[in-house]
């Protein structure tokens, strides 16, 4: 595939990446230490980052699913097409119910020959609560306090689900 000049992310690449956000993150003093904690223990935990980079579409998300018939009929924004990891693809599943995700996560797993699939949900899920960083990355660097308030809120969110699961 690098033949085909696909861009490929390493495992270390996308550890490196994620470490960086979150280092931002905690560096606006708007982190709650919740989730600092638990997104530190998921950057640590060295089992979840020994994946091999894998065909991913880069972006997908429900808005670039063509759906008819009960069935994905195609797949639009091939932009981010790359080599990387394959939680990426399916972290934004995490937004829905838990049974949908793990269905889903199975079906993903397994049509495309992927193992680790306790690690790949750990990372889709540490993807998925990552994105309200970059949101609160995004407002701080545009000086919008709307979006910061917005982030700061969807943090607390994010507290009250951890504590509620006992996750640190």
């Amino acid at each position: 595939m690098q033949e085909a000049g696909l861009p490929v992310r390493t495992a270390d690449e996308v550890r490196s990446r994620a470490m960086r956000i979150v280092q931002r993150a905690v560096g606006t003093g708007k982190l709650p230490d919740t989730v600092r904690q638990r997104w530190e223990e998921v950057l640590d935990a060295e089992a979840l980052w020994s994946f091999a980079p894998t065909v991913i579409h880069g972006s997908l998300e429900p808005e670039v699913l063509l759906i008819g018939d009960d069935a994905v009929q195609g797949v639009l924004g091939w932009n981010e097409l790359s080599l990387g990891d394959p939680a990426s693809d399916v972290s934004w599943l995490c937004a829905g119910d838990r049974e949908t995700f793990e269905v889903a996560l199975i079906r993903y797993a397994t049509l495309r020959g992927i193992v680790g699939q306790r690690e790949i949900e750990a990372r889709a899920r540490f993807y998925h609560e990552l994105e309200v960083a970059k949101w609160l990355l995004h407002g701080v660097d545009t000086h919008d306090a709307a979006v910061v308030d917005d982030a700061v809120s969807m943090l607390d969110h994010l507290v009250d689900r951890l504590q509620s699961m006992g996750t640190p």
